[in-house]
């Protein structure tokens, strides 16, 4: 429905745009303008967004055992052993954010 409604609006033939106002009319009886159609595609990169700094083995240890967990869950998607000790969750957090490098 929508795309008929369009198409009725506006046809574009090669370089030409067709314009249609008012009811159906032949093809000899459509407005054609010889404007350009599109503009120059431009393509740009994203610009990267800055880095959040690593964390180290000093920072994780002032953190709780569930701020870590809660952190490569966050940042990672990953779920830690909790009931492990902190030395170890610590160890795999530190694996996670090397892979992500």
């Amino acid at each position: 429905m929508i795309l008929d409604q369009l198409e009725r609006a506006f046809m574009v033939i090669g370089g030409s745009v067709i314009t249609v106002s008012g009811g159906p009319k032949a093809l000899d009886e459509y407005d054609i303008k010889n404007d350009n159609v599109t503009s120059e595609l431009v393509v740009q990169s994203r610009p990267a967004r800055p880095r959040e700094p690593a964390a180290t083995r000093h920072d994780l240890n002032m953190l709780t055992k569930q701020d870590i967990y809660d952190a490569a869950l966050e940042k990672y998607g990953v779920e830690l052993k909790i009931r492990s000790e902190k030395k170890a969750l610590i160890s795999a957090f530190l694996e996670l954010q090397e892979h992500d490098e």
